[in-house]
């Protein structure tokens, strides 16, 4: 029943965690029908995200899970300057609700959905403000009835924006504050509005940090610290003492590595640019003197943090502390924000290295997050980069290593290729393929060898049978791509085919994908471009695998191979087509028969097209013309047509093989 199915749902969350919960809340979204106002939707499945939405709004990854939620649907979601009233329409969201919604998706990745989200949000925070700054319109019960993180967001929000950005005046927001102040007096304000609601200097003692009416939820604590330390701004790190008092009010025992990480993620995304408003709220977290002679500093000494920290918790482990960046918002955009994570580890260590595994090693959370650590330690962050940095390592030896710049050293790293493989399969397809595009134009053969290590490093690390081993995807289609560069006359295409092909036992399905890509590059050609079948018939011949690609279930394309072998007396072409119609039966006449109709020279000797000789076509039909009788009616026409056109065919001695019927 439904109530038995709700709690089923919830356990599955509670037991696979966010991403349980940002799948369920977008396959939510998606099962609403929003342009019919919701009357196309099931009444069950409607309550249900009604009744997720009103709790969604109070957690700590909200945005992260409403921004996946509406930037993974189907064309029905499409953004557009009336979704969101829509939404707020169907859900029957309150204002507060409809604020935060939009306040929520402003931090999308799709511009789009970010610039309508911004564009409701400062057509709806002003008559939110307004409202609740009229004593006579707020909420029955003022403001303590709202959710404390949902405050802390609103008002953090008006606090850092002007009023071009927001579209609220100074007064106004003035006047939201001291209303603000009215429900929370400074007795009883909650420890997370403090530093915002009251700036001036005083001390507070640590009775009245915990408000006596209004209790903090347990899910702002998982930010807190994060959230604390923002909302005071740099200052915050210009002393070892300073911030010292900001963690011991925040409490030594809830200094955790999860915390800390928090902190070296925020403080990595707002390493500059932090609004200057910030740097006076202060008040209830120690001797921060914003008004000192001092100058404000203009970025976070995270130095000084990682220092503090070390001082309060000797134990802390900092290998958990980098584990635990993998959390659904941790984004860094910068070499300076990954500098200071690097600096920060090195500090609370005395100096060592961040073990690479945990850069390299698959995160479970933020693929996102990961993938813009590699690509900042890519781009030449001074602390931490890949070429420096570059774990388990591709074998150059099949290579000419004074052909590789200096710069190709990155896409040494077997460990980073492998990585970037599995944030493709992953949810960051689109980034990690431009990131190859162009690694593949600038070291074509650095990559390729990569990309087939990884995978053989793969199948060895995880002990994988070779009879069940599966290329992904993302190999098959990048290695398909730079085949065109190796048949092009690249100047180590001989050592990296030659190389691949010899992996046969170790990767049974790589000479597949070479023939598979040699075939497509041909077939692809403008008028199947004769030069191109040519410099495929060069490569097996260099190689020594014409026989292997002879045998090869790729039609036509086989067929045109061993009539140019033929031409050249690389192949007995009758003793081959007797052999595979020995083999193979009726399907391979099948596919002879087809190809000639299609490629045969006009017998009336007009002009044609053909890629086909006379002789060649003789030497076909003679080897076919024996089973024309056994063959299924259809079948045995078209051959009999063929005959007829190109005849007559001299009979072979040989008597015809017998085939499976």
């Amino acid at each position: 029943n439904k109530k038995n199915c709700r709690a089923e749902i919830k356990s599955l969350v509670a037991k696979y965690g966010d991403e349980a919960e940002k799948h369920l809340f977008r396959c939510l979204i998606t099962f609403v029908d929003f342009t019919s106002d919701g009357r196309n939707t099931g009444k069950d499945g409607l309550q249900l995200l009604m009744q997720e939405a009103n709790s969604l709004i109070s957690k700590p990854k909200f945005a992260s899970i409403l921004c996946f939620a509406f930037e993974n649907q189907a064309a029905k979601m499409w953004p557009s300057a009336q979704m969101l009233p829509q939404v707020a329409k169907v859900l029957k969201l309150g204002l507060v609700q409809e604020v935060v919604f939009a306040l929520g998706l402003t931090a999308s990745s799709e511009q789009d959905l970010q610039c309508y989200a911004s564009q409701h949000l400062k057509n709806k925070l002003p008559e939110l403000v307004q409202s609740y700054s009229d004593l006579n319109a707020g909420l029955e019960g003022g403001l303590a009835d709202v959710a404390i993180e949902v405050l802390h967001m609103i008002l953090t929000h008006l606090l850092q924006h002007t009023e071009e950005e927001n579209g609220v005046s100074v007064e106004s927001v003035d006047a939201f504050v001291n209303t603000l102040r009215r429900d929370f007096p400074r007795e009883r304000v909650p420890v997370v509005l403090a530093p915002l609601l009251y700036r001036e200097q005083e001390d507070i003692t640590e009775d009245r940090l915990v408000p006596v009416v209004v209790s903090l939820p347990q899910s702002v604590s998982t930010l807190l610290l994060a959230d604390v330390i923002k909302d005071i701004g740099y200052a915050a790190t210009a002393s070892k003492q300073e911030i010292l008092e900001i963690l011991k009010d925040y409490g030594k025992s809830n200094l955790n590595p999860m915390q800390v990480a928090r902190v070296l993620g925020m403080m990595a995304a707002t390493h500059k640019g932090l609004s200057d408003k910030s740097i006076s709220y202060v008040g209830v977290y120690g001797e921060i003197n914003s008004t000192s002679d001092k100058p404000v500093p203009s970025t976070w000494d995270v130095k000084v943090f990682a220092s503090a920290v070390q001082s309060l918790v000797p134990n802390m482990n900092w290998v958990e502390v980098i584990a635990a960046l993998d959390y659904p918002d941790f984004y860094i955009s910068s070499p300076e924000g990954l500098s200071i994570i690097v600096n920060a580890y090195k500090t609370g260590t005395r100096g060592e290295n961040i073990p690479l595994e945990q850069i390299y090693i698959v995160w479970a959370v933020s693929t996102r997050g990961q993938l813009s650590l590699l690509r900042q330690a890519l781009e030449g962050c001074p602390e931490f980069s890949i070429a420096d940095n570059m774990g388990a390592m591709v074998d150059i030896e099949p290579l000419k290593p004074h052909m590789l710049p200096e710069d190709s050293k990155p896409w040494r790293s077997l460990s980073f290729i492998g990585a970037l493989l599995h944030l493709a399969e992953h949810g960051c397809y689109k980034e990690v393929m431009e990131m190859f595009s162009v690694s593949s134009k600038k070291y074509p053969e650095l990559l390729f060898l990569g990309l087939i290590q990884a995978e053989l490093y793969d199948v060895q690390l995880n002990d994988i049978q070779v009879d069940k081993f599966k290329w992904h995807s993302v190999q098959q289609e990048l290695i398909s791509q730079m085949m065109p560069t190796f048949l092009n006359n690249h100047p180590n295409s001989s050592n990296v085919l030659l190389y691949a092909w010899r992996l046969q036992k170790s990767l049974p399905h790589l000479q597949g994908l070479i023939m598979q890509a040699m075939e497509e590059w041909y077939t692809q050609s403008e008028s199947l471009d004769q030069l191109r079948l040519a410099r495929v018939l060069d490569v097996a011949q260099d190689l020594k695998v014409l026989p292997n690609m002879l045998n090869a279930n790729l039609y036509p394309f086989v067929l045109e191979l061993a009539c140019l072998s033929a031409k050249r007396e690389y192949l007995k072409l009758d003793k081959w087509i007797s052999n595979k119609i020995k083999d193979l039966h009726e399907p391979f006449i099948a596919e002879c028969v087809e190809f000639l109709i299609n490629n045969a020279p006009n017998p009336a000797g007009t002009e044609s097209t053909s890629l086909l000789t006379s002789d060649i076509v003789v030497i076909i039909l003679s080897c076919l013309q024996p089973f024309t009788s056994m063959l299924k009616p259809d079948l045995a026409d078209r051959l009999r047509m063929l005959l007829g056109m190109h005849g007559p065919i001299p009979s072979r001695s040989r008597e015809p093989v017998k085939m499976a019927g």
